[in-house]
């Protein structure tokens, strides 16, 4: 069993851009490869970041999805079970990557964002309303191009 931690980006992460975020920390694998481990002490308990993977919208918690203006990535971080001291590491990492890539980082264990602070929510455009005959509703200016005047 492990603690996990969510973090949607609208920026790709990559390994280059997080060298001073696991600066005296020891790290295997990579971003580029899909995992990378990161370890407070050599032979300590892992700290795992899986990803980057693309993401839709609809695959994040809607306090995710509410936070990150344009989502494109997911990291998933876990902790091993009882590694207290490494789940203050994971968080400040989950929210160190969410800052850096343009995202935002979520606790589903607590239910709540730990980045961006005060868990500010952007509205979320619904999408998935249709109209009558069954095409989706995106506003005035679809309108207004559909029946080509103004609404």
């Amino acid at each position: 069993m492990s603690y996990d931690l969510r973090v949607a980006t609208a920026a790709r992460p990559s390994d280059e851009l997080i060298g001073d975020l696991t600066a005296g920390l020891v790290v295997e694998g990579s971003l580029a490869d899909g995992q990378l481990a990161v370890y407070r002490r050599p032979g300590g308990p892992p700290i795992v970041v899986d990803g980057p993977v693309g993401v839709e919208l609809d695959d994040l918690d809607d306090e995710l999805a509410g936070a990150v203006l344009a989502p494109r990535w997911l990291l998933e971080v876990s902790v091993p079970e009882g590694a207290s001291a490494d789940l203050t590491l994971a968080r400040k990492l989950a929210r160190q990557l969410a800052e850096r890539f343009d995202g935002g980082a979520f606790d589903p264990q607590q239910d709540k964002l730990l980045w961006p602070r005060g868990g500010r929510a952007l509205p979320r455009p619904d999408v998935r309303r249709a109209d009558p005959d069954g095409r989706p509703r995106l506003g005035a200016f679809a309108v207004t191009l559909a029946s080509g005047r103004g609404v």
